[in-house]
């Protein structure tokens, strides 16, 4: 998240601000926005195969009958979380990131 919080997201937004003014292209620190974002695609796998692991050992979250009350809440929690970051990486995968290589590729 660091990575896209304080590199691939602000990169993104000076390539929307640069196609608004018609100005130049933002010099990028990273080669281009594709290099960025196969690594976060590739990080978003490995999230993704971590999640599924998770729900392996946990019986897809569901706590034992005989489980304190306590547990059987944090895996919920644990549960809304996974389906919170299925649907980040799907947004992301699916359109912001398309769109970013597109707009990179139009401004080149």
């Amino acid at each position: 998240m660091e990575k896209e919080e304080h590199i691939l997201f602000p990169y993104i937004d000076e390539l929307a601000a640069a196609q608004r003014r018609t100005g130049p292209f933002p010099p990028s620190p990273f080669g281009t926005v594709a290099n960025l974002v196969r690594m976060m695609e590739d990080e978003h796998q490995d999230a993704l195969a971590l999640l599924e692991r998770l729900r392996t050992l946990t019986n897809n979250f569901a706590a034992p009958f005989d489980w304190p009350r306590s547990d059987a809440v944090t895996l919920a929690t644990l549960a809304r979380f996974g389906a919170d970051l299925v649907e980040h990486i799907r947004l992301e995968d699916t359109i912001l990131f398309p769109r970013a290589l597109d707009l990179e590729e139009r401004l080149t």
